[in-house]
């Protein structure tokens, strides 16, 4: 066996472990950006940067604006940032006071695969 056959076997099996992991189906080819609609409670939780606990509590107590799709619980993309506006305004005032616009949150959440 020369060192060059050595080298591909490595190499095949190198690519075989990833592709295992990797999910080649079309919607996560790279550089493909999809924007989602509803996000699951505990993706909110992360956006967010609390704990599962503390984004069930917000949905809960109608702070943040949920939907059901069969038995899960989702949260609309406009909700998050409605939610996160709301606390900006009530933290912040409306950002006038201190002469510069409060930060935007426009922009969809991106989920890149």
């Amino acid at each position: 066996m020369s060192n060059l056959d050595g080298l591909a076997r490595r190499a095949t099996t190198r690519y075989l472990r990833v592709s295992s992991l990797v999910d080649w189906s079309a919607s996560h080819r790279i550089g493909e950006c999809m924007f989602r609609i509803l996000h699951p409670v505990g993706e909110v939780a992360e956006q967010l940067g609390v704990g599962l606990t503390t984004a069930k509590a917000l949905i809960k107590t109608g702070e943040l604006r949920s939907v059901k799709i069969g038995r899960s619980r989702r949260v609309p993309a406009d909700a998050l940032h409605d939610y996160v506006r709301r606390l900006d305004a009530e933290q912040n005032g409306d950002g006038a006071a201190a002469g510069t616009a409060a930060p935007s949150v426009e922009a969809p959440i991106a989920i890149r695969h």
